[in-house]
């Protein structure tokens, strides 16, 4: 063999083992990485498992939180039907956010347990609420019934009456309640009341707004 086979033969064994030597460590960091890989799945999926449980104890948080507010709703309200006017300061705070909501209107004057006189006859009106273009009359009910609601035609008449100053607005009728059966709701509805009650004791609102509203 000559001189200059042989280191091309030398040259070419040396080419190998460079090339196996650096197939090793490719295999070797190869398999780190995969190790790597291997070990962050894991840890994913440690973290998803953590925050599953998380989020199942924050939608379980909720709805007791949602479950408490609703049960002390209710309390409140057969303690107000109990308490007579009581029930009225529970619909009060509430008649506001639910005209902005509804009928997109903000009230510059908000009254409760209004009385008005004119000569000698003198009126209470349980809650009014007065915007730009409208006057919202609440006539509220601890214990509604059917006769409640007929007769809120006559209290919307002596409103009509007493109340002059507002003559040159709508008059929006409210039928309101800590609780309003379905039955009243209709009725309310075939008069061409908003009837404003809880909704699954949740928070206040109006039942009937999109009948009404037709």
């Amino acid at each position: 063999m000559s001189s200059e086979v042989k280191e091309k033969v030398e040259s070419l064994e040396y080419l190998v083992k460079q090339i196996a030597k650096e197939q090793l460590r490719t295999e070797k960091t190869l398999n780190r990485f995969m190790e790597s890989v291997e070990s962050f799945k894991d840890e994913m999926r440690s973290f998803k498992d953590e925050m599953l449980e998380f989020k199942a104890e924050g939608q379980k948080y909720r709805e007791e939180a949602k479950q408490d507010r609703r049960d002390m709703n209710k309390k409140w309200g057969d303690l107000a039907n109990k308490m007579g006017t009581l029930i009225e300061d529970i619909v009060f705070p509430a008649t506001a956010p639910v005209i902005r909501k509804y009928f997109k209107e903000e009230p510059y004057d908000m009254y409760i347990r209004r009385k008005v006189r004119r000569g000698d006859k003198s009126a209470e009106f349980d809650v009014i609420a007065v915007t730009e273009k409208k006057v919202y009359l609440v006539d509220v009910k601890s214990n509604p019934t059917v006769r409640d609601i007929n007769d809120f035609n006559r209290v919307i008449e002596i409103f009509r009456e007493m109340a002059s100053e507002y003559r040159d607005k709508e008059l929006v009728p409210i039928f309101a309640s800590v609780y309003l059966p379905e039955s009243l709701v209709n009725l309310c509805t075939k008069e061409g009341f908003y009837a404003m009650s809880y909704r699954e004791w949740d928070y206040m609102d109006i039942l009937n707004f999109k009948e009404v509203k037709q």
